[in-house]
């Protein structure tokens, strides 16, 4: 139907009812009380039944479905571009690159042990732990699953889009006196949402070492940024070889959790 057409219906319509044809009620009622494809008056609803405009309304549904799903995808594929990004970064040595939670017995078949349940209590309450900087501290004799241990909570950290480093702590300092940006380089883990200090292992810092180590901890600390460490160290040696301060600002926002199983053939 032509304008002209729907111009003549609305005069006749004006007539009836006696409006203003200058008021904003009659230019609404214009524009949505009569269909503009078959000039019938529509519903209450400001919907016509008409075929044209029956037709329009399913193009209209399915362009919204698709953009919809158009938007989805963009997502889906942002947010696996950016996990894909994130694992890159983190550097994880092949042969933890597959690391999952259930490849550790007590996680996966529900032992009860205390490495096992406090460590499923941390796992279970990840996305609160992170955001409120709960770190954890998985300590115990070598070859028990440490590392790949904490490959695999760095996997599902990812998978929950937080920001993480690693630290290979064996390398820190003489990476740290070799850099041309210092500021830069220790920026990054200061700033990283989550930091995985790998092997914090060491049998007595030097005075500039204990200073520097103490200041990414307390920052990490007071921001509520999660830190999680590896160590071969009990807790009494960690505080010995690191000494009492930063061993306390460790310990008051993290839980320790001794690895004594080795992960599952």
């Amino acid at each position: 139907m032509t304008d002209e057409e729907l111009k003549t219906i609305y005069e006749k319509q004006k007539k009836v009812i006696k409006i203003d044809s200058e008021s904003p009620f009659a230019r609404a009622l214009e524009q949505f009380k009569y269909c503009r494809h078959c000039g019938e008056e529509k519903s209450i609803e400001s919907v016509c039944n008409c075929p044209q405009s029956k037709e329009i309304r399913r193009k209209e549904k399915e362009k919204e479905k698709k953009r919809q799903e158009e938007e989805k995808k963009q997502k889906q594929e942002q947010t696996l571009l950016k996990k894909q990004t994130l694992l890159k970064k983190l550097k994880i040595p092949e042969r933890f690159k597959t690391a999952c939670l259930e490849d550790f017995t007590s996680l996966k078949h529900g032992h009860i042990n205390t490495w096992g349940t406090n460590l499923s209590q941390y796992i279970n309450n990840l996305q609160d732990n992170i955001c409120k900087g709960k770190g954890i501290v998985l300590f115990g004799k070598s070859q028990t699953g440490k590392t790949h241990l904490s490959f695999a909570i760095a996997q599902e950290i990812i998978k929950k889009n937080f920001s993480i480093e690693r630290m290979r702590f064996c390398a820190f300092f003489d990476e740290y006196l070799q850099a041309e940006n210092k500021s830069y380089f220790f920026g990054l883990y200061l700033s990283c949402k989550v930091l995985l200090i790998d092997d914090l292992t060491i049998s007595k810092l030097k005075a500039w070492e204990a200073l520097k180590l103490y200041d990414l901890i307390d920052y990490r600390s007071e921001e509520l940024k999660t830190t999680i460490i590896t160590t071969t160290q009990t807790q009494e040696q960690m505080r010995y070889s690191l000494s009492e301060k930063i061993f306390n600002r460790i310990k008051e926002n993290s839980i320790f959790v001794e690895v004594k199983q080795k992960k599952e053939a």
